[in-house]
Order: C-alpha cells, then structure tokens, then sequence
C-alpha cells in the first residue's frame, strides 16, 4: 500500500515501507489485525528464503534436464511418484501442488485429499532418483509448514 501512495518503487520507499508495516503490526492490537502480530514478522522473513529456495531448485532443475536433453542416457526415467503430504489447508496443498509444478522437470498430477496424497510425475535419475524427489518436496512442505504456523 505503501508503494502506491508514494508512486515509485525505490529501495528507499520500500525500506520505509516495512519499517512502517511492522511497526504497526507490533503497535495494532490483535483485534485490529485478526491475528498475532509476530506473524508479520515471520512471513517478512521465512518468504524470501522460500523463493530463494525455488529459485535454487529452479537452476538444478534446468541444469539436470538441460544435461540429460545433450546426452541422453537409459539412466533417466520418467517416473510418477505418490507423496504423502501433512500440511493442512487447501491453500498449503495448492501452494506445494504449484511449487513443484514451477520445478522444471516435474508437474503435479493429482491431489487425493482422503488418502493425503499428492502425485507427482517427473524425469528422474533410476539410482535414489525418487528419494531426490520426496526429499524437495517434504523440504517445500517444511518451508510452507513454517509460514502457515
């Protein structure tokens, strides 16, 4: 908001702009903001590692698939993996379901809410392949887990 009343983005509007914000998140009362106000705080903080995060996942992606399109090898398979997932919500499910489909390489098939599954296809290496995979994405559900907290 603070942005557009002031009608430029500078690091010097935006630096003003979340002294201002959390201030006010520690000076609001609860009932004005609807919830505790160290949420702010940790949402200030936990989602500039989370997208740092995809971006790294991001590059080893495309560097892995971008190798495996110049020297093709029986070792890649194309696999479809079921993740048990723990996070609760529909908006953490969605988040993990888009984040992993943002991995290049990977795309979200289906999300079974009875069994709390998410199924996944991807390229994968044939060795500890799938371990890779269940390992990034139980590391995003972890980074989602500790924002919704």
């Amino acid at each position: 908001m603070w942005i557009v009343l002031s009608g430029r983005v500078t690091p010097w509007v935006l630096g003003v702009g979340i002294v201002v914000s959390c201030f006010c998140a520690l000076v609001l009362p609860v009932e004005y903001l609807g919830r505790d106000s160290y949420r702010v705080f940790r949402l200030v903080f936990m989602v500039p590692i989370l997208v740092g995060y995809m971006f790294y996942e991001a590059f080893l992606a495309s560097y892995r698939l971008a190798f495996f399109s110049f020297d093709p090898s029986p070792s890649i398979e194309s696999s479809i993996i079921g993740y048990d997932y723990h996070i609760l919500g529909h908006v953490g499910v969605l988040s993990l379901a888009s984040m992993v489909t943002l991995t290049p390489g990977t795309v979200s098939l289906c999300v079974d809410e009875e069994k709390q599954r998410l199924y996944v296809h991807c390229l994968i290496h044939v060795t500890g392949g799938k371990d890779n995979v269940i390992r990034t994405i139980r590391r995003l559900e972890m980074f989602l887990e500790w924002i919704s907290l």
